[in-house]
């Protein structure tokens, strides 16, 4: 990297920080190119800048050249402490290290910024008190701009706004740094806290032509949605020769909550402009929000204007879902082929689709919703062709099952038998429906593990990448009414055993990042851990992916608050895991006492009906 760096550039015209502003400002607008040759003239002047260096990273991912970021931050580590760090940072995101590397450095050089980098890493995995604490003392502007966003992320509103008038009285000139003050509550001492930021970026409009201070005055305004006083700025920013500024900000997690909160305040709502992944992360929030308050057809309304905007599978099967529950067969219809579609030809800024197994998932759970509108729509052997190819895709206890049902209403007993069996092989709950199929003589469980591993071995079932085979008899992986497998798993809250978690009930979850009903699970499982967060009953959501990448990806899209998340693909050999999701509810006891699989309507509901059972006293 020094020498990508160094090359070709004889002096170095403008000042680190306006380098910095100005890639941000290029890297935002989508000119990818442009913010990298900004950063790289940044580092030259300044090769100690930890936001030019985060900065830098995020360019060459953007520009596809991830696996290239380390190694180049490695190599200009040899002169820059803060490169050393950062480097370390990023390989614990990824998943590639462990956070010792960073306390590591304590009593060192660098130490300062690796304690940041620590306090930015338990933010980001939603603890906020540890951040708190690691800040408490804490004099460095970026680190108290850091411990305000940990305050706002704790919901500690009152201190916040303390702490953010503080900051600006300090350092009017740096309205950036009271940026996770836009992220508290809507209402109250969170509107107040929200005023200080945005008067603090205002009031420099007139008064600076100072080509940083304007950026960073903008980037509140833009944030804040003031739309008439960005404009300003931007006006100032050309009069003065900086090139013209055409993106906002995008908003971080905890600011589109907030944003999604204030938005179903209003009659229907509409989603602002903004990058595509925004667009979609801010209708599901807000779609699931109106349909929780009842507001159905205004959220069926969000997912039509967002889908004319930024269509992906995760948008269609969500509206098509919706649709479906309302009983609109023929237009969920329509909405699960567009799903279809776009899971083999991406909309344009769709980075969803980034391989086949993601491909193969939407494709799969886009068919089953297919079939699931035909069916309603009492268009059954259809529905069974849609049916039939899903669960070839990606198996699935839900797609075997749904095969099976057509395949008994539609008089073929001995086709819903070998269904079921694959629905029973997979983990499914498939009760009298089995025995109501079997036509032939002896225990209709030991013919269905015969028949199921049969049809795996003819029709060349492949299971996703990272799965166990499948069990062929039924005495393999555990079943509901046993005691649970013994296990060791270590997440952010610590190690977990089957005999640590005796006397409170257990919600183990197993999931991937290629999985596409993972992306509608998870969060809607993560809301009930919150609404059972003082309850004695935990939740654990183990991935099962190969990659940790992946697997850091999956967790900063979605919003898991709630849920104790780790990575441990040798987990689900243990567990019998063959399709995802997953989902075991095990009593205080450690007695296995319901089994899910698959993500459907009402799924969720029943998962409450089942805790509330078990946590009676």
């Amino acid at each position: 990297m020094t020498a990508l760096l160094l090359g070709g550039l004889v002096a170095v015209a403008l000042a680190s920080p306006l380098d910095v502003e100005r890639g941000r400002a290029a890297l935002q607008a989508g000119r990818i190119a442009e913010g990298r040759d900004d950063l790289q003239r940044s580092l030259v002047d300044d090769p100690e800048d930890p936001e030019a260096l985060r900065l830098y990273a995020e360019a060459r991912e953007a520009e596809g050249a991830s696996a290239l970021v380390l190694p180049e931050l490695a190599g200009l580590a040899a002169h820059s402490v803060a490169a050393g760090v950062i480097h370390d940072e990023i390989e614990v995101e990824r998943g590639l290290a462990d956070p010792k590397v960073l306390s590591d450095r304590a009593g060192g050089d660098g130490w300062d910024l690796a304690l940041l980098a620590l306090a930015r890493i338990a933010l980001h995995d939603g603890h906020p008190e540890v951040a708190l604490a690691s800040l408490q003392d804490a004099t460095d502007p970026t680190a108290r701009s850091l411990r305000l966003a940990a305050r706002v992320a704790d919901a500690r509103d009152r201190d916040a706004l303390k702490e953010g008038r503080e900051l600006a009285a300090d350092l009017p000139d740096r309205p950036d740094l009271l940026l996770p003050l836009l992220g508290a509550g809507a209402q109250g001492t969170g509107g107040r806290a929200r005023a200080v930021a945005v008067r603090a970026a205002e009031r420099l409009v007139d008064k600076t032509r100072d080509p940083v201070t304007l950026y960073r005055a903008r980037r509140v305004l833009v944030a804040a949605g003031e739309k008439e006083e960005a404009a300003k700025v931007v006006a100032v920013l050309g009069s003065i020769g900086e090139p013209p500024v055409l993106a906002r900000m995008p908003y971080d997690a905890a600011m589109r909550d907030a944003l999604a909160r204030g938005l179903v305040r209003q009659r229907d709502p509409v989603i602002p402009d903004g990058p595509p992944d925004e667009v979609r992360d801010l209708a599901l929030r807000v779609a699931g929000l109106l349909h929780d308050m009842g507001r159905v057809q205004e959220a069926v309304g969000v997912f039509e204007a967002a889908r004319k905007r930024a269509d992906c599978p995760e948008l269609a099967l969500a509206h098509a879902e919706l649709l479906l529950r309302m009983g609109r067969a023929k237009d969920a219809l329509a909405a699960a082929r567009d799903a279809e579609r776009l899971a083999t030809q991406p909309s344009e800024g769709d980075i969803g689709r980034e391989n086949l197994r993601a491909w193969r998932t939407d494709l799969a759970a886009a068919l089953l919703l297919e079939a699931s509108a035909l069916a309603a729509a009492e268009r059954l052997e259809e529905a069974l062709d849609k049916a039939s190819t899903s669960a070839l895709l990606v198996p699935t206890t839900e797609a075997w099952t749904l095969v099976g049902t057509l395949d008994a209403k539609l008089g073929d007993a001995q086709a819903a038998f070998v269904a079921f069996s694959m629905a029973r092989m997979l983990g499914g709950e498939t009760g009298d429906a089995l025995a109501a199929t079997w036509t032939g003589f002896g225990p209709a469980g030991t013919a269905a593990d015969a028949v199921a591993a049969d049809l795996a071995d003819q029709l060349g079932v492949q299971l996703p990448e990272g799965l166990a085979a499948a069990p062929t008899d039924a005495s393999e992986g555990p079943r509901v009414g046993a005691a649970s497998p013994d296990f060791e798993v270590q997440t952010d809250a610590g190690t977990w055993t089957a005999d640590s978690e005796h006397g409170r009930v257990v919600v183990l979850s197993f999931f991937a990042s290629w999985c596409a009903p993972c992306r509608l699970d998870l969060p809607a499982l993560a809301k009930l851990a919150r609404a059972h967060a003082d309850d004695p009953v935990d939740f654990l959501a183990v991935s099962i992916d190969d990659r940790p990448k992946a697997f850091t990806r999956f967790l900063a899209q979605n919003d898991l608050d709630g849920l104790h998340v780790t990575r441990d693909p040798d987990l689900a050999g243990t567990w019998g895991v063959h399709a995802v999701p997953t989902t075991w509810i095990l009593d205080p006891q450690g007695v296995l006492r319901h089994f899910h699989q698959g993500y459907g309507p009402g799924d969720q509901a029943k998962v409450e009906a089942e805790l509330q059972d078990l946590l009676e006293p």
